[in-house]
């Protein structure tokens, strides 16, 4: 038993991550849950939480799949967020269910593009410590 806690207490060993799907569903819902720091209720200790899920999902993880990581958050966060599209289109738009909710789909995976390419860059521009981007906190 003490060499269960010994090994896992060494800072030294690389640690095994978890696999690739497991942060990818996490950034998905962490994405989705940030519309409910929003009106109309008002969880502001969500905006907070969510976008950190989203960074310690990318902790240590290549430029490729924080592409990856960050498309899947703007996805959750663009679909749900912009889920009352679907009153407008649907309702004033005349259009049926499928196609609506197909076209708010579409429009998530447009505009989650713009969170892909943020978290690229961030893996790509600044690999090691999530404190490298500010200049102030990198130093300590």
């Amino acid at each position: 038993m003490r060499a269960y806690f010994d090994k896992l207490l060494k800072p030294s060993e690389q640690h095994k991550q978890l696999p690739f799907i497991i942060p990818l569903l996490i950034s998905l819902v962490s994405g989705a849950v940030f519309s409910f720091a929003l009106a109309p209720f008002h969880w502001w200790w969500l905006a907070i939480l969510s976008p950190a899920l989203l960074y310690a999902c990318l902790k240590g993880r290549n430029p490729k799949q924080a592409l990856f990581l960050g498309w899947s958050f703007g996805f959750g966060l663009w679909f749900v967020g912009a889920f009352w599209l679907y009153t407008s289109i649907h309702t004033y738009g005349d259009t049926n269910s499928f196609l609506s909710v197909l076209m708010i789909a579409v429009m998530a995976i447009l505009m989650g593009l713009f969170t892909a390419v943020q978290t690229w860059a961030y893996r790509r521009f600044f690999p090691r410590n999530p404190t490298d981007f500010c200049p102030t906190l990198g130093s300590i």
